[in-house]
């Protein structure tokens, strides 16, 4: 969009490929998803290091994670595995504690009339605790790399990050 004092616009990272994944695991429509998204409010992520900033959607169904740079240009390294390992997952009714990203965004504006330009790298992934109440239990020192959490009185972790071989 734009008009004579600026231009917005949006990049979708992915979008073929995001596109057939949220078909594959979504059970709501993709106006349904893109709905949520118009409805997000700050979200206080706690434990983590990065200093990103979270969004959550209305209704905490998903998760929106600002992306450093560095996030930005490492994932089209990752990103056929990603997709492969998510899909077969699905396919074959695998349970993975790994989030599943459901898109990748660039949104920004440019002003005509000054020149500035704003833009903002988003990661949007499904809320892995939604509709489930969870407890987290604090990380001891010799698990610090990793989160648990309780539910249904199973502890199980999360890694805070997996290698692309790690299946």
């Amino acid at each position: 969009f734009s008009d004579t004092n600026g231009k917005f616009y949006c990049r979708i990272y992915y979008a073929e490929e995001f596109h057939k994944m949220h078909d594959e695991i979504m059970e709501s429509s993709e106006d349904d998803f893109v709905r949520s998204l118009s409805h997000c409010v700050n979200w206080q992520a706690r434990g983590g290091k990065s200093g990103a900033v979270f969004y959550a959607t209305e209704g905490d169904r998903f998760i929106l994670k600002q992306m450093p740079r560095l996030e930005v240009h490492s994932f089209p390294d990752f990103a056929p595995c990603y997709f492969t390992y998510i899909t077969g997952a699905v396919q074959q009714k695998r349970p993975t504690a790994l989030a599943k990203i459901l898109g990748i965004y660039r949104i920004g504006y440019k002003n005509s009339q000054n020149n500035t330009e704003k833009k903002l790298d988003l990661l949007v992934m499904e809320n892995l605790f939604y509709g489930r109440k969870m407890a987290q239990v604090k990380p001891s020192e010799n698990h610090a790399s990793h989160r648990f959490y309780t539910y249904k009185r199973l502890t199980f972790w999360v890694p805070r990050c997996l290698k692309p071989s790690a299946k």
